[in-house]
């Protein structure tokens, strides 16, 4: 199966073959985040973004929980960059239901 990203998100691939390598799961567990987490039990988007960015973090925890120097918060950080527009629309899609 191919993807078809945007130049930026490929330019924060680069460095990090790890998500690369495992991007349908990441995928999976993006939208199973999404579903999960009601944007309307958050105070604004931040705490949504940030929650949401944690909740595929721990999702994800069996697949680098034995990485020697794994960056955490790097890859955090770098979800939120990466499916930044996803987020902000599954945000306000949920927000207009509160």
């Amino acid at each position: 199966m191919k993807y078809i990203i945007t130049e930026s998100q490929h330019k924060l691939l680069q460095n990090q073959q790890w998500i690369s390598r495992r991007y349908d799961l990441v995928l999976k567990e993006l939208k199973e985040s999404i579903e999960v987490l009601d944007p309307c039990r958050f105070a604004d988007f931040d705490d949504y973004e940030h929650r949401l960015a944690q909740y595929i973090m721990d999702g994800l925890h069996h697949e680098f929980y034995l990485t020697e120097f794994f960056d955490y918060n790097g890859m955090r950080n770098l979800l939120k960059d990466l499916f930044y527009v996803d987020i902000t629309e599954a945000y306000h899609s949920g927000r207009e239901k509160c």
